[in-house]
Parts: structure tokens; C-alpha cells; sequence
């Protein structure tokens, strides 16, 4: 007999809680997400006289459930499944017997993308806790944390520390990311400034850096920027110390009667390792990346860390719904003989058929430096993302 899907299994308990604890909190809210994504990939050894044309469909599906159990708890619970179309040998039931079964019952596993509670006005402050597997906004990955915030209309300040590895007898050191990142609100001319300082540390490795970092947000007059700031010391390792910096600019210039038109330009650096003996690469853990560097990932393009990037982009608003931006990025390397990589062109389309659904699709093309790769065909990525939310 096939094993029932989790998440099928997740829903259904989902729907009972829904239908037995409305008596017993405040609110119950169930949600979910499905995002099913189509991509085309070709010429990715940057080679075009081997064919190495591919395509791919993934899907991810969430369902969630956020309980308020009173005033001042808070519980949220974030199922997630994520798979290639086609993965499963058993995909398709032909009515056979299927002498695999056991072997591909586990092959696509859901797992919790969140699960906390959330402690808010401790003391009467207003102070909160979020303890549990959650989303660090900071760098946009789930953790299992503890992080404690403090909001007031001026400024906020968290305080989160965050478990990578356990110690054990598979893993007989604790890592750990510990941060402290505060965000004033009321500043002129800006939307706001981020000061942070965030800890990376392994006992196994003698790994100790530290993140001291000063991002701004503002605009003004149709302008707008964002600047960031990032440097790190520390202990790479036991017998290696960590002197590595990183800096994003980023501007824009909008016209709204034009339908939205902004003008933008950006630039971003991340240290490499010199010829030093100190480590000199930035560790890539934090804000203000680039969602894509390179939206066809090539390699070297995708990680801010020893690199320089700079980007000439326009975007639009040309209908209700609809969003447009093409850019064009120069990529190249801070350190290392041959430091050019290659450039980039991308157009990129965002489309809200409602309220609930959005299309997203792109179409980008990376050139490769001679530096950068003995064989210089372009590579190119076509992409096409349905997502629905309810």
C-alpha cells in the first residue's frame, strides 16, 4: 500500500485543529502556497559545440498554521515540500507491480520550514520572544533560534542566537550564529539605519569571526539609495585570522507619471583572499545581496564573496499588476591573476492574474570573459514561475 503523503496528512490535521481549538484561541489562521516553477537551461558548460540543454519543473508546497492562543501568544507552524516533477520512480501508477516500492516510498520528504512561539509584551514591555525554527530576515535562511526583540515606534533592536550544529557524538563541536542588530526608524531624509553585529562560530574549527556591519535605507524626491558597510574579524580558523569587507551603493531615480519609470545603478564588492596569510574572503551570511548575482548562476557569479559587481538597470510599472525591470551586470573577481568573469543581460517580468496569483518570468543571458573560462559561448536561462497563496 503507497505511503500517504505527509502534507496530505499535515492538511487534514490542519483542518481538524481548525474545526476543534476556534472554541479554545482567540484566532486560527490556515494557509498555504504553491509554487510550481518551469526552467529552461542551456550552454551551462559554456561550451555550445557539446549540447547540454536541459529543463526542469520544480514544485514547493506549504501549508501554515498561525494560532493566537491569547493577548500575548503566539504559535506558527510552516509544513514544506519541495520536488523535480518526475523525481519519484513511482510517480505515475501504470498498474504494475511496482518491486521498488519501499525504496522510493521516502524519496521526497516534507520538512518544517517554521515552527515557533512568540512571547510578545513580556513584563508588560514591549519586549517579544520568538523561540523555534524561524526566519532570520538578516540573511534570509530558517534557524533554529531563540531571539528576542524590542520594538518601539523610534527604534527595534533583536537579539537572536541561532544553532547550527549540535554537539555530539556524530559532531563533537557546537557551531553557532549569535547577532545583535538594531534598526532607528526616525531619521530624515532616510527610511532607516541598521547597525548589526553578528558572531560565526564552530569550536571544531576554532572558527570565531565577527560582523560588524551599517546599512542606510532613504530617498527622497523620486531618489532613492540604500548603502551598506560590512567588516570582519575575528578567527578563521585556529591559526588564521579573519580581515575581510564588503560594500553595496545602490540608487534610483523614479518618474512616476511615466509609468513608474526608475533609472537604477548598483555596485557591490566582497573581498577575496589575497596573497596574505590571513583570510581575507568575505563570509557571505548577511543583508543587501543581490537576490540573483547572475540569474543564470554561473559559477563565481552568485556569492558575494571576492567579487565586484555593477549593475545599469531600468524598470516599469506599465499596467496595474505588471512590473518590468532589465538590467545589465559587469562581473569580475577582487583577487587572482585573470579577475574578469563576464556580463550579463536579463529582462525580468512580475504579473499579478489576482489577488492570490502571481507569474514571474525571466529571460537572461551571461557572456563569459576569457578570463574567467577557456570557452566563451554565452549561457542562457529562460524561466517561468506560477505561484498561488491562499
Amino acid at each position: 500500500m503507497k505511503k500517504i503523503s505527509a502534507l496530505a496528512v499535515a492538511g487534514v490535521f490542519a483542518a481538524s485543529l481548525a474545526g476543534t481549538a476556534f472554541a479554545e484561541m482567540t484566532d486560527l489562521k490556515i494557509s498555504g502556497e504553491i509554487r510550481v516553477r518551469h526552467v529552461e537551461q542551456n550552454n551551462y558548460d559554456l561550451n555550445s559545440n557539446a549540447g547540454d540543454a536541459s529543463n526542469t519543473t520544480t514544485q514547493r508546497t506549504r501549508v501554515n498554521v498561525d494560532a493566537k492562543v491569547n493577548e500575548t501568544t503566539k504559535a506558527y507552524i510552516s509544513l514544506q515540500d519541495t520536488r523535480s516533477w518526475g523525481s519519484e520512480v513511482d510517480g505515475v501508477d501504470a498498474g504494475t507491480t511496482n518491486t521498488d516500492e519501499t525504496a522510493n516510498e521516502n524519496d521526497h520528504a516534507v520538512d518544517i520550514s517554521q515552527a515557533y512561539i512568540q512571547l510578545d509584551k513580556l513584563a508588560g514591555q514591549p519586549l517579544s520572544l520568538k523561540l523555534g525554527r524561524q526566519i532570520l530576515a538578516y540573511n534570509a535562511r530558517r534557524f533554529d533560534a531563540l531571539k528576542l526583540m524590542c520594538n518601539t515606534d523610534t527604534v527595534n533592536v533583536d537579539f537572536f542566537t541561532a544553532n547550527l550544529k549540535e554537539a555530539g557524538s556524530a559532531n563533537p563541536g557546537d557551531a553557532q550564529l549569535n547577532g545583535l542588530y538594531l534598526t532607528a526608524k526616525t531619521i530624515s531624509l532616510h527610511k532607516a539605519l541598521d547597525v548589526y553585529l553578528i558572531q560565526k562560530a564552530n569550536s571544531v574549527a576554532g572558527e570565531n569571526i565577527m560582523t560588524y556591519g551599517l546599512r542606510l535605507d532613504g530617498g527622497t524626491a523620486g531618489i532613492d539609495w540604500t548603502a551598506e558597510a560590512a567588516f570582519q574579524s575575528g578567527d578563521a580558523a585556529a591559526t588564521k585570522k579573519k580581515k575581510a569587507n564588503m560594500y553595496v551603493l545602490k540608487a534610483g531615480y523614479t518618474l512616476p507619471q511615466i509609468a513608474s519609470l526608475r533609472i537604477g545603478a548598483e555596485y557591490d564588492f566582497a573581498s577575496g583572499q589575497d596573497t596574505s596569510t590571513d583570510d581575507t574572503a568575505f563570509d557571505n551570511l548577511y543583508p543587501t545581496n543581490h537576490p540573483l548575482y547572475g540569474v543564470t548562476d554561473i559559477t563565481g557569479t552568485n556569492t558575494l564573496s571576492n567579487l565586484k559587481a555593477m549593475s545599469f538597470n531600468v524598470g516599469a510599472k506599465p499596467a496595474e499588476g505588471l512590473k518590468v525591470v532589465a538590467e545589465y551586470w559587469s562581473y569580475s573577481k577582487d583577487q587572482g591573476d585573470k579577475t574578469a568573469i563576464g556580463n550579463e543581460m536579463n529582462v525580468q517580468a512580475w504579473y499579478a492574474l489576482n489577488t492570490n496569483v502571481d507569474l514571474h518570468g525571466f529571460i537572461a543571458r551571461f557572456t563569459p570573459s576569457s578570463d574567467f573560462s577557456t570557452t566563451t559561448d554565452p549561457a542562457d536561462n529562460v524561466t517561468l514561475q506560477l505561484a498561488v497563496k491562499f
